[in-house]
């Protein structure tokens, strides 16, 4: 065992680390959150942590949803044992909510932020290398501009980023503070509108019309302003940029694809066809679902059943259910599901005083739930480390607050 103070001090140093790696590295997010953990163990205190814990609702919603993703292996075929237990492993990085919780210097969460954002400026500087041909990084697409994951999740990292330097750039006083925000802003939000994916840049819009109402009074004037300039943005961004104009196409044509041939040989119809299995699996197990694994294998083999979708391109890249909501229910059911918005309802509930990070915990939870629908970002490595480290930064600042 160690001292505390000595625990604290190592978890400090550390977790910023971890944050600052989030963005840009997987080995530092594996090697940084796998020394906090054993970091943790060392200090001690099981029984103060274990009450601190079950006694704040979030918390205990975290562990009740996690227990429950491994109870789920319980009725998968033996078959699936080993794969479901790999699935798992994933969500170990909620763990990281546990130790900052516990052990993390309250009075220093926000630094946890600045860590990530400056992680973040380095991914984009490098997302800007790959736009100019600066430098080619291995196995990336130049379209996607992601250096260090798949392009989806990476545009739900740079909404946020961008959305919150937004905030901070309009609630600090300070010159020097503008200035810097506004570089993250703009950096941020240049990368998101040049690449490919349309689920960030979906949010970001949601999330800047989200922002604009809190900050200017919600009267007839900015409900009506907001949108408007929203319009105009897209408007924009339609005739001006190419890419974004050939993404909304694109989605255009999958849709009358759909609606007049039911094409399921495109992006969207790929997705569609997914969903369709998944409403047969809530069909035969509504409650409890079909087990971690054997809903994936249950897809697969629909896929391959089928005897349109089976001869589709597309069929390579449908590996799961493209939205988080439809596989959760179909690999645990309506228990899962509850689980799952139980941890949104205990995170929204958080009473937070400090408007910048109050703003941080609408823009986390507007993030993950619209995600919910285009993707699965709680079966990614790096939108689970996003969640575990911004709702600690939360829990933290409730601490400071409340004198918790």
């Amino acid at each position: 065992m160690i001292s505390t103070t000595l625990a604290q001090k190592w978890i400090l140093y550390t977790a910023l680390l971890f944050a600052f790696s989030l963005p840009i590295s997987r080995a530092g997010i594996n090697v940084f959150g796998a020394m906090l953990l054993v970091i943790w163990l060392l200090e001690g205190r099981f029984n103060e942590k274990f009450y601190a814990i079950i006694q704040h609702k979030f918390t205990l919603a975290l562990s009740l949803f996690l227990i429950y993703m491994f109870v789920v292996i319980l009725w998968v075929e033996p078959d699936n044992i080993t794969l479901a237990y790999k699935y798992n492993l994933k969500y170990s990085y909620f763990l990281i909510v546990f130790v900052l919780f516990t052990s993390y210097d309250k009075e220093k969460a926000i630094l946890l932020f600045y860590a990530f954002l400056l992680g973040m400026f380095v991914s984009i500087l490098q997302s800007l290398s790959i736009y100019f041909n600066l430098y080619a990084f291995k196995e990336i697409n130049a379209d996607s501009l992601s250096p260090h994951m798949w392009h989806t999740i990476y545009s739900l990292f740079l909404a946020f980023s961008a959305l919150m330097s937004l905030v901070f750039l309009l609630e600090t006083k300070t010159v020097k503070h503008k200035i810097l925000f506004a570089i993250f802003y703009l950096s941020s939000t240049t990368v998101l509108f040049l690449g490919i994916s349309r689920t960030g840049q979906l949010i970001y819009l949601l999330g800047l019309l989200l922002t604009m109402i809190r900050f200017f009074k919600p009267n007839w004037k900015s409900l009506l302003l907001a949108p408007i300039m929203i319009v105009i943005l897209l408007g924009t961004l339609y005739s001006q940029n190419a890419l974004f104009k050939s993404r909304i196409d694109i989605a255009k044509s999958d849709i009358n694809s759909f609606q007049q041939n039911r094409d399921y040989c495109t992006s969207i119809g790929g997705r569609i066809f997914t969903w369709e299995v998944a409403y047969n699996v809530f069909k035969s197990d509504p409650i409890l679902g079909l087990g971690t694994v054997d809903h994936i294998e249950y897809l697969k083999k629909s896929i391959e059943d089928d005897p349109q979708f089976s001869q589709c391109s597309i069929k390579n890249l449908i590996g799961y259910y493209h939205a988080q909501y439809i596989e959760l229910t179909a690999q645990s059911g309506l228990v899962g599901l509850f689980f799952l918005l139980s941890l949104f309802i205990t995170l929204w509930l958080i009473p937070i005083k400090n408007q910048s990070i109050s703003s941080m915990k609408n823009l986390l939870i507007l993030l993950f739930l619209i995600a919910f629908f285009l993707d699965v970002p709680f079966r990614k490595m790096f939108t689970v480390a996003l969640f575990a480290l911004i709702s600690s930064i939360l829990l933290l600042q409730e601490r400071v607050e409340n004198e918790i």
